[in-house]
């Protein structure tokens, strides 16, 4: 979520949308509306006091207008036999091996863009609001950003481009501001590709 973070994503090119539509996407991370009902499998080391907030940021970005997205439909799992197999994973660890920063979260994408795993950092604590100087995080904002990237939207200044008032104001525009409620932006993108 910190504006250096790296997001390593294995996919074959990004690509900039249009001028009339700001947003960055690097493509659709799953081939059909249907990849997406396929469950979310979190390891063990994940808090059973997170399971709200992830199941309630993966429905921030459920059937927006012009998109097909349905995560509605997503159900939650710490089945062990499926988490290595599973297209959706969500694990806790040290990030800063992957980022290189301390960063609150981080997501990568799999091969043929078509898998993801969110990474949040154990190295932060979870509250109502953000701390940065303390590595204190809001978990849904942080959730609702990552599974943006899940989805294929990438961080609005990934181009170098100066941002528009819509990408500052995204949830894929990580500033540690509150915000899990995609705006017209994330919209847009979403729309683009599902």
């Amino acid at each position: 979520m910190k504006k250096f973070v790296l997001v390593f994503l294995m996919v074959a090119s990004l690509f900039y949308v249009s001028a009339a539509h700001a947003y960055l996407v690097f493509g659709r991370v799953w081939s059909s509306t249907t990849s997406a009902k396929n469950p979310v499998v979190y390891s063990g080391n994940i808090p059973s006091s997170f399971l709200a907030k992830i199941n309630n940021s993966l429905g921030d970005w459920d059937l927006l207008p012009g998109s097909s997205l349905n995560t509605g439909t997503v159900t939650s799992t710490s089945s062990v036999s499926t988490y290595d197999n599973a297209a959706f994973q969500i694990t806790r660890q040290d990030v800063r091996p992957i980022t290189g920063s301390d960063a609150p979260a981080v997501t990568i994408t799999g091969p043929g863009a078509n898998s993801a795993t969110v990474f949040i950092s154990n190295r932060w604590a979870w509250s109502n609001l953000f701390d940065e100087t303390n590595n204190v995080g809001h978990l849904r904002t942080v959730l609702s950003h990552e599974f943006g990237h899940v989805w294929g939207i990438e961080h609005p200044w990934a181009d170098g481009s100066s941002m528009t008032a819509a990408e500052r104001n995204s949830v894929m525009n990580a500033n540690y501001t509150v915000k899990y409620v995609p705006n017209s932006d994330d919209i847009a993108a979403m729309a683009s590709m599902y």
